[in-house]
């Protein structure tokens, strides 16, 4: 199972989700990427939090999506709606298996007990429309701290992330024995 995580540069929010799942779940091929990547150090207040939560660090941002095989993936998450209409703008053939993280985190929460991956997906893509794209959502949009954020932003943005992780993480982590 391969999961990409989006985010718009690539150096705050998709970084670290992809921290947090590989550490969740080490099965699970994990990587992330920005839709306008920006190769940056991880600012110090972000650094704190992934010390804080015992993350490894990245060690490299500001990717785009070919670098780390999004066609190959099996699911793309990204941090917001924006991202994700990007990307779905840019290749037609991501829709079906790109989401935002809320949007997928959702579906995992009202999906029955016993689902795996692969079906939440499905199920989840059968009842979404296109249009849904075309604004913001607070409901779907994880904010995007910048990369000056106060040390309380970043502390708010690792706790969300984390607490979206652990709904995620495990239905992934049975991604490989339903395919």
């Amino acid at each position: 199972m391969k999961v990409i995580f989006v985010c718009s540069a690539n150096v705050c929010r998709s970084p670290f989700l992809a921290a947090l799942l590989t550490v969740a779940q080490p099965e699970i091929v994990v990587a992330s990427a920005g839709i306008r990547p920006v190769a940056l150090d991880v600012p110090d207040a972000l650094r704190a939090q992934y010390v804080d939560m015992a993350l490894p660090l990245p060690t490299v941002t500001g990717r785009r999506l070919e670098e780390v095989g999004a066609d190959d993936a099996d699911l793309l998450l990204a941090a917001d709606r924006e991202v994700l209409r990007e990307m779905v703008v840019a290749r037609r053939t991501r829709w079906p298996r790109s989401f935002t993280v809320k949007e997928f985190a959702r579906a995992v929460v009202e999906s029955p007990l016993d689902s795996v991956g692969s079906e939440v997906m499905h199920r989840a893509h059968a009842e979404r429309r296109a249009s849904d794209l075309l604004t913001a959502s607070s409901f779907d949009d994880i904010s995007d701290p910048g990369l000056s954020a106060t040390a309380e932003t970043y502390a708010k943005m690792a706790l969300e992330l984390r607490r979206l992780v652990q709904t995620v993480g495990p239905v992934l982590a049975t991604w490989s024995t339903s395919n």
